[in-house]
């Protein structure tokens, strides 16, 4: 089970409660999550399209967890002009792309983005046809966020 840490503020007292809870597609979804531990053996599955800012925390929160992975379906060329920290290369135009993915585990978290949000749009769809669980979606693709060219660390 993925857990996760929610801040709440107590009016009362003026101080923040932090609760683990079980992690649901509607805690994401409100963006109420501060942290997550991947204990995971059973969620409910999830494809979530996520902002500039919430991929910066994923990959913040994640990035020393194995189970977490970045995936940059834009081709070697852009690839190799600057990709997220930890990114892995899988061109989702190459005629290999389902065969590919298919050797990773379908249980891990994975968050998915290209140039626009169109390559990557492609890779979810696939992915979830496959049986992927947890996946979020750069939907703006990393042109929409505030970073520059060969510098794509937003950790």
């Amino acid at each position: 089970m993925l857990l996760c840490e929610l801040a709440f503020l107590d009016f009362r007292t003026a101080s923040f409660i932090v609760e683990t809870r079980p992690i649901t597609k509607e805690l994401i979804v409100k963006n109420e999550i501060m942290s997550c531990r991947l204990n995971a053996e059973e969620l409910e599955p999830f494809y979530c399209d996520v902002n500039c800012d919430k991929a910066r925390e994923l990959i913040n929160d994640y990035r020393e967890l194995k189970e977490f992975h970045v995936i940059d379906t834009r081709s070697i060329e852009m690839y190799k002009m600057g990709h997220l920290n930890k990114a892995v290369l899988l061109d989702a135009f190459k005629s290999n792309f389902s065969e590919l993915l298919g050797y990773l585990p379908k249980d891990h978290v994975y968050l998915v983005y290209c140039t626009a949000g169109i390559r990557s749009l492609k890779a979810i769809k696939l992915m979830k046809q496959m049986g992927f669980k947890y996946v979020y979606h750069l939907y703006e693709g990393i042109e929409g966020c505030d970073i520059k060219l060969g510098d794509l660390s937003i950790s």
